[in-house]
């Protein structure tokens, strides 16, 4: 009887043995990261069904956590209605269940957004399209749809000012109106009181910071003068007197390209020519970086009135108080372009 019970209970001791190696086997695979080497980046579009999904996931993933991630989705019935389309990215830490269960749930991980250096408001549509998913022609749509700016305290030739360059979070599948009306809440956030104080003494808006500021970055990407040049610009506006901005004529003329401004150009009939017309153009000739718009605010106070750039074509310029020293300076800029050849 003694020996028939110990025999029982070397069976039932084994028996557990298998059943705890067994758990123990299922927790370290149901455990499993879908990829043990990195993390797997996955993006869900509106058109994708459970079929490709699967496609998508098993050309990066390990065999057995997919086949793990494989079966999870079949037992809890995944259907297309439960993809929520946008990027995800499964980390390599984390057990294929939860991923799938990201995934199940919706739950996005935000993208970063990056903008900076852009002109047109053309460009910033496209810089969008690249980064989200969204249609490049949408985005510009709402950017010159006067309902839609006017919605965000803007009109189509004032918007450029609103898009303050930096890095953002959105997610992947957000709607151009979505995008537009993130930027404007970032936008209030960054015109805080210290920089609208700023502005009062100045005598400016935001937005006249802005086109200022867009300006200012035409002139010149040398950071040491970009302050000087915003004070000048602010002392000619003081004065009453046309802004006389070379870049302003490129804008008119939709030609940054141009390296001579001739008599001819100026000419050209637009509300943005400072020749023709004082005071600031409508709106923003460029998308103004935030540093060139703090240049603005903390522009240099002193008596300059003229400015041309130095005859070293360093991008650096040659700064007059009187028009008689200007035009020593504009004279030898000139020998320069002639003897560069530059018509």
């Amino acid at each position: 009887m003694k020996k028939r019970t110990k025999i029982l209970f070397s069976i039932i001791g084994a028996i557990c043995g298998v059943i705890l190696l067994l758990l123990v086997m299922a927790s370290l695979w149901y455990n499993k990261p879908l990829s043990s080497q990195k993390n797997v980046t996955l993006y869900v579009t509106p058109d994708m069904n459970v079929s490709q999904l699967m496609d998508t996931i098993q050309s990066k993933s390990d065999k057995s956590s997919f086949l793990g991630f494989k079966w999870m989705a079949k037992t809890m019935g995944l259907t297309k209605d439960d993809l929520v389309p946008g990027f995800y990215k499964l980390s390599k830490n984390e057990p294929f269940y939860r991923s799938f269960l990201q995934i199940k749930r919706g739950n996005q991980t935000p993208v970063h957004v990056i903008f900076n250096n852009i002109r047109t408001k053309e460009q910033f549509a496209q810089r969008m399209s690249q980064q989200l998913h969204l249609d490049a022609d949408s985005v510009l749509y709402l950017l010159n749809d006067t309902a839609f700016t006017a919605e965000l305290g803007f009109n189509p030739q004032t918007v450029p000012a609103m898009l303050i360059p930096n890095t953002y979070q959105f997610y992947w599948y957000t709607s151009p109106k979505e995008l537009l009306r993130k930027l404007n809440k970032e936008y209030m956030r960054f015109w805080n009181d210290d920089r609208k104080e700023k502005a009062k003494l100045i005598g400016l808006s935001p937005i006249e910071v802005a086109t200022i500021a867009s300006i200012v970055e035409e002139e010149s990407q040398t950071r040491s003068e970009q302050a000087r040049i915003a004070g000048l610009y602010i002392n000619r506006l003081n004065r009453g007197m046309p802004l006389q901005a070379d870049p302003t004529i490129k804008f008119a003329l939709d030609n940054f390209e141009l390296r001579r401004i001739l008599s001819g150009h100026l000419d050209v009939e637009s509300p943005y020519n400072t020749y023709k017309y004082a005071g600031l153009p409508p709106g923003p000739i460029r998308i103004p970086a935030i540093h060139v718009v703090d240049a603005v605010l903390n522009r240099e106070q002193h008596n300059y009135i003229y400015m041309c750039a130095k005859e070293d074509f360093s991008g650096a310029h040659n700064f007059a108080a009187s028009y008689e020293e200007h035009q020593r300076n504009a004279a030898k800029y000139r020998r320069a372009l002639n003897q560069r050849g530059i018509r």
